[in-house]
Order: C-alpha cells, then structure tokens, then sequence
C-alpha cells in the first residue's frame, strides 16, 4: 500500500488556500419582507478569528440567544467599502461574542428586496480571514452588485477554538445565514434568493450547508434558530468531496491505491479535525452518526439546490496532503453524487467529462437567483 507524505493537517489546510461612514446605527428588529415568487426558502427535501481578528463595530450587541454566545439583535456600523461601489456597505457585524462571529455586507441598492451570496473564506478552519473575498473576487463582485445583487462575506470560529473541531466552523456559518436571513428586511435582502460561494474550507461548508437538511428549529425560544438553512444556489472552489475523512480512503484507494486513513500521522490529525483526543474515537456510535452528517455526497437528494463545482488542480497521484486536499477527484465525487441525486450541476475538473457549460459562477448565480 502506498504512503502519502504527510505534513500536520491543519498547517497544510492553512497554506494551501486561505480562501481560502459615518455613525453607529441600532437597529431593531422589523418583519421581513420582500418575499420572492420562485424558489423559496427550500425548506423541503431531507426531513428534518482569526485569532488576532476583527473586533466588532458599535457598542452593546444586544440578546444572547439561551444558552449560546450566538446574539439575535443587530448592531451595524455603515462605513466606507473596500472595493469601489456606491452600495452601502457594513463591517464586522457581530452575530455572535467570539471575535470571529462577524461578517460583513454591500446591501443591494433599490426600493425591493434583492438576492444575495454569502462568501465564506478558505484556510482549513485554521485561519483566513473575509477580507480575502475583496482581494480575491473584486471584479466578480461589480458583477454581481451590478445585476443587483447583495454579497456578503463571513468570518466564524476555527477548530482549536472549541471542544467540537470542525463543528464550530460548521455551525458559525450556518447561524451566520441565519442571523442575515433573520434581519433580511434590514439588509435588503431578499431571504428566498440567497446563494452560496466559497473556496476550500469555505467550498466544503458551502456544500455541506447546501445539501443538508433543514436545521431551523421551529420550536426554539431562539428567534434566528427558526430560519431556514436551505439555500438557492452553492458554487465551489477547490472543494473537498467529505467531511467524513474516513470516506476518502473510498475516493483515493481503488484509483491510487492510497488508503489516508491507515497512515498514523494522518490519524491524529483526523483525530484534531473532530475534536477527539484518539482516532479510535472515530468508531464510536456518537462519531459514527456525525460523520455521517458531514458526508455531503450521502446528504444529496433532487431537493438540493443547484451546484458549481470547479477546480484548477492537476490529475496526478496524491502523493502530498497538499495535492490531497483539492485534487480532482473530489469534484468529480461530489459532481456524480450530484447529478445521480437528480441535482442540476456544473462541473469543471481535470480528469473527467465537463458537466453543464463552463459559465463563471456570477453568470451561475444571476441566472439561478435573479
């Protein structure tokens, strides 16, 4: 059996992709509003800091939901964009008391409620930081606000900064689309028109935040747990197919002969990666059942929302973690789970068939969310 050259997960899923105005203003929760005629909030299918980072702007955050540091009232500061655009635009909104519980938002300009993607950043839930997205995706971005579209771009907490690994990344992003679906009427936003982009670490939750089922909580005293989690669009860059890391020895064995999961260093750093103390851990009913939720192929079903799937990575044999983490063959697994689920898909990778047409993905949202 083949050995892959491992270096510590967490440092080779950090370098690889780090992708990855005036006045404080309170606002008070109103009703949403500006519902759209088309997909809706897709609440059917499956039943159901950066360490050194950005502080939040304003003062007084407001409730804490019960039992969780996560907050339900906003506090935006309207400032100066980064980019070029006459867009209102807010940074470091806090949606939670952790440094890293911020996002920030260009709100759509017009008298109606527009569509919105969400970017969330790369760097193997170790670091990165929101603000690669401006950096990164500048030109993107005028295209989109053009078409008139809002974006927003989120930071949320890395796995050394809690007891759950990778889970505290996971449900900052997902309590991140739900404090803006919660205050859509504020933003502008439309909560029925909400895509999806990320790369890397942040294409991997895009997905798993795609194709999961409904988490809102309909009975929580929580006001945000009740919105929905169901998105309209997801585009991905360099993704990884699984988060059940154990699968990949399926993806990697009978093409390369290369089983990750088998080699010891690979083991502890799965072991970090759920926040586990051993891999024998990994069999436990408990991790079973959550390995089995961070398995996005399994998760799919024709309910899902449509995907773009892309990445530029050389087909050659995975021999170091770096080329592990973003090879092809992780996009051409979750594209045939995809379309096998009834899912409409695009799909570009080296080493299998092109699926759909090879549109960039502003083009993919304005079409699916417009």
């Amino acid at each position: 059996m083949k050995r892959i050259s491992f270096q510590p997960l967490a440092i080779l899923l950090s370098a690889a992709l780090l992708f990855g105005g005036t006045g404080c203003k309170q606002l008070n929760r109103v009703a949403n509003g500006g519902q759209h005629g088309g997909k809706g909030q897709g609440g059917g299918g499956h039943a159901g800091g950066n360490t050194g980072g950005n502080t939040a702007s304003g003062g007084s955050t407001g409730t804490t939901a019960p039992g969780t540091d996560y907050y339900t009232d906003l506090n935006m500061t309207l400032g100066s964009a980064p980019i070029a655009t006459s867009n209102r635009f807010a940074a470091n909104i806090p949606y939670g008391s952790n440094n890293n519980s911020t996002f920030d938002i260009i709100m759509p300009k017009g008298p109606g409620a527009a569509p919105l993607v969400i970017f969330i950043h790369g760097g193997g839930f170790t670091s990165g930081d929101k603000g690669a997205y401006y950096k990164k995706f500048a030109t993107d971005t005028e295209a989109m606000l053009a078409a008139g579209f809002g974006v927003a771009t989120i930071n949320y907490r890395f796995i050394p900064q809690g007891s759950k690994g990778v889970m505290n990344s996971l449900a900052d992003s997902r309590r991140c689309l739900q404090f803006i679906r919660y205050h859509a009427a504020e933003f502008g936003v439309d909560k029925n028109r909400i895509g999806l982009l990320g790369v890397s670490a942040g294409a991997g939750t895009s997905i798993w935040l795609g194709v999961h089922d409904e988490m809102a909580d309909p009975n929580s005293s929580d006001p945000v747990a009740k919105e929905s989690t169901r998105v309209q669009a997801v585009a991905a860059i360099n993704p990884q197919s699984t988060y059940d890391m154990l699968a990949w020895d399926d993806i990697f064995g009978p093409v390369y002969n290369k089983r990750p999961s088998e080699d010891t260093r690979m083991q502890q750093e799965i072991a970090r990666f759920y926040g586990l103390s051993s891999f024998n851990q990994v069999q436990t009913p408990d991790m079973v059942a959550e390995r089995a939720n961070l398995d996005m192929p399994r998760l799919m079903d024709k309910s899902d929302p449509p995907m773009w799937l892309n990445t530029d990575k050389a087909n050659v044999p995975p021999d170091k973690m770096g080329i592990l983490l973003h090879h092809p063959l992780h996009v051409k697994t979750l594209a045939e789970a995809a379309s096998a689920a009834g899912i409409s898909v695009e799909a570009s990778a080296a080493g299998m068939s092109q699926m759909g047409t090879k549109e960039p993905f502003t083009t993919f949202f304005i079409r699916e969310l417009k």
